[in-house]
């Protein structure tokens, strides 16, 4: 072990208790698995819904999942249009639900995670989602 990698390991292992050894990405980055970990809900409920929407409504906007941005946790919900998600939301605050269009494809945990974090700025940024003309639109 070279000597940097051992001063690293030190200085982690007095900041957090981490064992002398290989160092595990939940150790060292907690807030990216977390993120990843609320992603993975959101594919796993978009896929899932997907199965059970007639497939000529997938990607029309005529099915729409709905979720925290804090967390991923989904309502087991398929709205048929993204005001009636809004309008029927129960998930908490609304500027910390996120929305996502079922698509015929599958999405990956890397597609959700680049929507959730897109969704996650623009709740930083105070803007809240609303739904003008079918599209999904963000206001304060």
């Amino acid at each position: 072990m070279s000597g940097k990698r051992a001063r690293m390991i030190r200085a982690l292992q007095a900041a957090g208790g981490v064992k002398i050894g290989r160092v595990s990405a939940p150790e060292l980055f907690p807030h990216v698995v977390a993120s990843t970990s609320a992603a993975k809900r959101i594919e796993e409920h978009h896929n899932d819904a997907t199965q059970d929407v007639p497939f000529e409504l997938l990607g029309t906007g005529h099915a729409w999942i709905a979720f925290r941005l804090s967390d991923g946790t989904c309502g087991k919900a398929v709205y048929d249009s993204l005001s009636s998600a809004i309008d029927y939301q129960r998930l908490g605050d609304p500027k910390q639900v996120g929305y996502m269009q079922c698509t015929p494809q599958p999405i990956t945990t890397a597609d959700a995670l680049e929507w959730l974090q897109l969704l996650r700025a623009r709740a930083t940024e105070g803007l809240e989602i609303a739904e003008t003309d079918g599209r999904m639109v963000f206001r304060k």
